[in-house]
Formats: C-alpha cells, structure tokens, sequence
C-alpha cells in the first residue's frame, strides 16, 4: 500500500478510530506503533493530542518527520528505553506481525499510564469470513503475519496485562480501486490483476473509494487498570 497515495481513503478510517478513542480520553500523549508516514498522528495532533511514534520502515519515519511528526525508526523496543508514560498506545495493523507478542505486549502496557488505553486493529480469524475461507483466507500471508487472534482471545489476552477490553467492534474500510485490484493479484496471484491496478491508478478511477465490511477486522480499545 502507498500509505501517501491511499491517505484520503484511509482519513476516514482514522477519524472513527479517534472518535471512538475520544469516547474514552479526550486528549493527552498519544504513541503510535507502526505510524508509517504519519497521517493518523497528524489527525490526532489537529484535534490537540500531543502526538509521536515509531515505524519499521526508515523511510516512512523520515516521510513522517518532514510532516513536523515526532517519529523515530523502530519497532516496541523504543518504549523500553522511554522515560514518558502515555495515555494512549495505538497500534493499527501492528500486533499480527509482532514476532514475540507476550514479551512485547507486556513492553507496551508497562509504558501506558494507570487508567490509560490500549487501541489495536487487528484481523479477525473467528470472524464468519474468516472461517468461510478457510485456508484462503487473505490474513494468512506468512511470513509477514506471524499470529491472528480472534475476537474471543482478546479479553483473556489482555487480563494478563492487567488490561480490560471496553469494546471490540468490526468497523470496515474504504478502498480505491487499485488498493483492492492489488490485494486480488496478491491473494490470486493473476498477473493481469496487478497490470490493470497500475492502469486504474493513472486514470480517473484512480481515486474511486468503495466502502468494504467483509467483518474481519477487529477494532480493539482496552484500559490499563488504574493500579498497575
């Protein structure tokens, strides 16, 4: 994905994100896990959160610096060696790569402050689309998803990091017609799927957005107990 190029698509996306997060916690440190090149901290920074994060990619930090964005290149490491505590830790599309959950789970609870929250978006392999297609199933993309959780998983998951889930929803997305042209050549591996999103993408369909729910997404917001 083409975080630079999608970014009106995904705005929306975002924005729920936020409007649920500040149903919860009006404003204060926000870090982000995996912030790519920015745009959701950018959101959060305009509605007056005071925002940072880190990205695997050296590149996307970079492209989230020049928007003015505390962002550093790294993965859940970084906040072992924080000295703030953050009322909200976010991670979209995050936990399913991480190599080592518990271990680093643990890191990113310790570094939210008593009563702060956890957000998480995450595939949903309990989900009625997931089950359905089996083994077929677009999440199952080893090796970069390493671990998918249902949404059954997460309260007891998360108990053990002193957290409770408040809700877990299944919000859905928007997507242009090359970002769905190109998922379909990655999951059907049919070549002329791939030339025609290049196509679409140089042409008026290009920036053509369609809502999609197929149900396995979760959307997760836990709090950290107010004793940890």
């Amino acid at each position: 994905m083409d975080y630079e190029y999608e970014k009106e698509v995904t705005q929306k996306t975002f924005e729920h994100h936020l409007e649920r997060i500040e149903a919860h916690r009006q404003s204060g440190l926000l870090f982000e896990i995996g912030a790519a090149t920015g745009h959701f901290l950018s959101l959060a920074e305009q509605r007056g959160w005071q925002v940072s994060g880190v990205d695997y990619s050296p590149y996307a930090a970079a492209r989230a610096q020049k928007r003015g964005l505390s962002v550093t290149a790294g993965g859940v490491e970084a906040l072992q060696e924080a000295s703030a505590r953050y009322d909200v830790i976010a991670l979209f599309d995050v936990i399913e790569h991480l190599l080592y959950p518990k271990e680093e789970l643990a890191t990113i609870v310790r570094a939210i402050k008593p009563g702060g929250l956890l957000v998480f978006a995450t595939p949903d392999r309990s989900s009625l689309f997931a089950r359905l297609a089996g083994k077929f199933w677009h999440a199952i993309v080893p090796p970069q998803h390493v671990f998918l959780y249902g949404a059954e998983h997460v309260g007891p998951l998360l108990s053990k990091y002193g957290c409770t889930v408040l809700e877990i929803t299944h919000p859905g997305k928007r997507f242009t017609v090359p970002y769905f042209l190109r998922a379909l050549y990655t999951w059907l591996g049919w070549n002329f799927l791939y030339t025609l999103a290049e196509w679409t993408r140089k042409t008026r369909f290009g920036k053509v957005a369609f809502p999609l729910n197929l149900g396995d997404t979760m959307f997760v917001i836990a709090r950290k107990s107010d004793v940890c």
